[in-house]
């Protein structure tokens, strides 16, 4: 263990060598560079050292680098390759396939190595794997710690990795077999970003030893005891030993005061509050430096029920595309051969189980896109993890058969009609009971909220079109098999409408304090009751 005392008479041994101008030129203190070098820790102006390892200990850096490097790692890595007439094929017979969706190496899934090596990028800018060759192929892929590990350019301009070995000595690896996952940086390495950010994460790990430090050995005392008289020390010790023992394990118990004794309680105090407040901004400090929506670390500084659906598709599109798109270029270039990229195969991560919305979006997008007869019925239940079926290969549309013409309806087809439209009540019942679900999920929320009222309104105008869209779909499919003149927009309306009628009393009347168990004791049975309702409208019987 280095220790900083230890530091000054190991400059002294190297500033004979004639390196103390060049640390003088970069540190303010020489003694900061040599600390940097020996620990890997950065000082910041709280007098903090900061190092990776260190930063991990503030939850929401370590919770921000878990998201982003699991959900990097949990979305599969495809290799395609295209023909003639720009048709693509999924190539899962390719080694490559194999080390990053399976298993890396025979220590290590794939799903280890690739969030073990986001993980290095994200904090130190660079993260390293070792590809292990049998003979063109690559067979295994050795993540390697970015504090031993850094890129050199030769004065032939080539680059070349050096590894810094236990022992001390360096192997050096050229630009092929090292597999640089890289963040944001010069021309030849990701900026550290634990480095960079070194005053936020200091003042975190500041604010976190102050707050131990104040709830141990500097911590007040809850209450304090006045008494207009001078006490001996033997009475002072005496009457708080019988204080503290009976009021230890129960604070609430009774307490009786004589002899002018008076008992003054303490609360917290402003700084108290500026500390939980610089907790606070400490989490958002983070989410900047990582590039994370705020909520994504719980916060809620600017969470609304309408935001939360864009912020996910902004972590998506912002954060999470940085990331597929760095690793997929780095594997395009190091793991394909010369015959694969000139047929123009590629790496593209599979991000759609990041961007589909719920189930009733996911189905209705399917119908929607086999009605128009994009994709066939066993490419639409393949959406869904679903097998294929026999003849589900034809492009078809449930209004229409595959030839563009209407269906003949056969004489004796009454009892499928019947058990078609019986099973188009139970779609109208799925898809609502899911809506409804999420529907009673926002009221909760909103009842625990301050402006439920406000948030009401918001909550519905984002669920009304939801609720339409869904409609519209089994709508659709059921006019093919019986008479129906119901609009899904008026549907949504109404359904909305007397949604908001149900509880908008409660959320103006109701005390803050009763309002979420007079939420949940009228929404309890609308899982089940709502969705029946709806179908009701649309056919006029009742279930």
């Amino acid at each position: 263990m280095v220790k900083r005392d230890d530091l000054h008479t190991q400059y002294l041994v190297l500033a004979d060598t004639g390196l103390a101008g060049v640390f003088a030129s970069t540190y303010a203190n020489p003694e900061d560079w040599l600390w940097e070098a020996l620990t890997g820790a950065v000082r910041s102006e709280s007098d903090i050292h900061v190092s990776a390892d260190k930063a991990l200990t503030i939850a929401p850096w370590f919770q921000g680098i878990g998201i982003i490097s699991g959900d990097v790692a949990r979305v599969p890595s495809d290799i395609f390759s295209r023909n003639a007439d720009d048709d693509r094929e999924k190539q899962r017979e390719h080694p490559a396939y194999e080390l990053l969706n399976r298993q890396a190496n025979p220590t290590m899934t794939s799903f280890t190595l690739r969030e073990t090596i986001t993980s290095y990028a994200l904090s130190w800018g660079n993260g390293y794997a070792a590809i292990i060759w049998q003979g063109a192929q690559p067979a295994a892929l050795i993540p390697i710690s970015p504090d031993v590990m850094w890129p050199e350019q030769l004065s032939d301009n080539r680059v070349v990795f050096v590894h810094r070995q236990p022992g001390g000595e360096e192997r050096f690896y050229s630009s092929e077999d090292i597999l640089h996952i890289r963040g944001l940086g010069s021309a030849l390495a990701g900026y550290s970003v634990y480095r960079y950010a070194r005053e936020s994460l200091g003042l975190g790990l500041a604010a976190q030893r102050h707050g131990s430090r104040h709830f141990s050995n500097d911590a007040r005392p809850g209450i304090i005891l006045k008494t207009p008289v001078d006490m001996s020390k033997p009475d002072r010790d005496l009457l708080l030993e019988q204080w503290d023992a009976r009021h230890r394990q129960n604070p609430n118990r009774p307490a009786l005061l004589t002899g002018a004794l008076d008992a003054v309680p303490i609360s917290g105090s402003n700084e108290d509050s500026q500390w939980i407040e610089s907790r606070k901004f400490s989490r958002d400090e983070v989410a900047s430096w990582l590039s994370l929506p705020p909520h994504k670390l719980g916060s809620d500084a600017r969470l609304s029920y309408n935001s939360v659906e864009a912020e996910e598709r902004s972590y998506v599109s912002q954060t999470l595309m940085r990331w597929f798109k760095r690793w997929e270029a780095e594997c395009d270039v190091k793991l394909l051969s010369t015959r694969e990229k000139k047929a123009w195969w590629y790496f593209e991560h599979n991000t759609g189980a990041l961007i589909e919305g719920d189930f009733a979006t996911q189905s209705s997008v399917a119908v929607q896109l086999k009605n128009a007869k994009i994709i066939t019925r066993n490419e639409a239940r393949k959406k869904f993890n679903l097998n294929s079926v026999q003849g589900g290969d034809v492009f078809e549309n449930a209004a229409t058969s595959s030839d563009g013409k209407k269906p003949e309806t056969k004489p004796d087809s009454t009892d499928g009609n019947q058990q078609a439209v019986a099973a188009l009540r139970e779609l109208i019942v799925d898809r609502m009971r899911q809506l409804v679900g999420t529907e009673c999920t926002g009221l909760r929320r909103l009842a625990r909220g301050e402006h439920p009222v406000a948030g009401m309104s918001a909550m519905y105008e984002q669920l009304r079109p939801k609720i339409a869209s869904a409609l519209a779909v089994c709508l659709r499919a059921y006019r093919t098999v019986s008479e129906c003149d119901a609009d899904p927009y008026l549907l949504a309306v109404a359904y909305c409408e007397s949604s908001m009628d149900a509880v908008r009393d409660l959320l103006v009347n109701s005390q803050p304090g009763q309002l979420p168990s007079a939420i949940d004791a009228t929404i309890k049975p609308w899982p089940l009751s709502r969705p029946q309702q709806v179908v009701e409208w649309i056919t006029g019987v009742r279930q």
